[in-house]
């Protein structure tokens, strides 16, 4: 019987196994260029409007009237993203051009409008009821929009979100610092304030929830200067693999009815593009605020703010 002689294993060359420990880096360049392509093919005709059926349009109370060169996307913060009964904390349309420009309205969460199905109430309490479909139907009908995608994340979710680009940087004031430091833990004190100031995701978190030191209207404010820092922090990336964990982060700290190429779309068109423009919603001299009934609201002029949202929106 014939066996074959044992012979000692041959090394592989170095180059070789510098290229197996490569490969993920590739599967990563990969996998971003994939992302690239499907964007590619959906800035070159695939418009929401065909995404989506008809009925499911009307459902969601979209208006056929605003021009279709804008995606708006309803931002949704919450509690607890997978609670049922949460209400929003937080409400953003964040709008995309066609080519790149990213315009953020804050909804106030205080607003007084028509839910369907259950009279008149407080805007955040449209997702208590019926969810990101029946928020995104009641901001329709309130402001005239065409809202049809929308974006869950829950204040756990939005930390670890800006985390995985490696936090941001802001401009913070002395007194906005010392009031995320009352009552943080040791670690997650802020320690300088000015511009440039680096905030991790649970600072960004707290600057972002500031309240008692101003008002919510000026939470509405930080919550879009926070938004615009991330945008920022990404343009100004160049390295892949941060996209990378940004899109994985995203996935997974959130709940959308975006499609994967929906993403990649208005991911490249707004890294490609600088320009943010904020405003809010309903804008000043455009409401009045009180306890009526004894519930304290934001009684607004629907007509006036359907307008300006427009404006916001669509306008110069």
């Amino acid at each position: 019987m014939y066996y074959e002689p044992d012979r000692p294993r041959r090394r592989k060359p170095a180059r070789a196994r510098r290229r197996k420990g490569c490969l993920p880096f590739f599967l990563r360049l990969l996998i971003v260029a994939v992302l690239i392509v499907a964007a590619i093919s959906y800035i070159n005709g695939v418009s929401l409007d065909r995404l989506l059926r008809r009925d499911r349009l009307d459902a969601l109370s979209a208006n056929p009237a605003l021009p279709a060169n804008r995606t708006n996307i309803l931002l949704l913060g919450v509690d607890r993203a997978n609670s049922a009964g949460s209400r929003s904390d937080s409400m953003i349309v964040v709008s995309v051009g066609i080519g790149g420009d990213v315009r953020m309205v804050s909804l106030m969460r205080d607003t007084q409008v028509s839910i369907p199905g259950h009279g008149q109430g407080k805007l955040n309490a449209a997702y208590h009821y019926g969810g990101a479909d029946l928020a995104l139907r009641t901001v329709n009908e309130a402001f005239a929009l065409n809202a049809i995608r929308y974006v869950t994340i829950d204040f756990a979710g939005f930390a670890d979100l800006i985390d995985a680009i490696g936090g941001i940087e802001l401009t913070v004031s002395q007194a906005e610092r010392d009031a995320m430091n009352a009552n943080a833990r040791e670690k997650y004190k802020l320690r300088s304030y000015g511009a440039n100031t680096h905030l991790t995701g649970a600072q960004a978190l707290r600057y972002a929830r500031l309240r008692k030191l101003d008002s919510d209207y000026r939470r509405t404010a930080r919550q879009r200067q926070v938004l615009n820092a991330v945008l920022v922090k990404m343009r100004t990336c160049l390295n892949p693999l941060t996209w990378v964990s940004f899109l994985r982060s995203f996935r997974s700290v959130t709940k959308t009815n975006l499609t994967d190429a929906e993403i990649a779309s208005l991911g490249l068109r707004v890294l490609l593009n600088g320009s943010a423009k904020h405003g809010r919603l309903p804008a000043e001299g455009t409401y009045e605020s009180g306890t009526f009934s004894g519930v304290w609201m934001i009684r607004p002029d629907l007509a006036a703010n359907r307008e300006l949202a427009r404006q916001y929106l669509y306008g110069g």
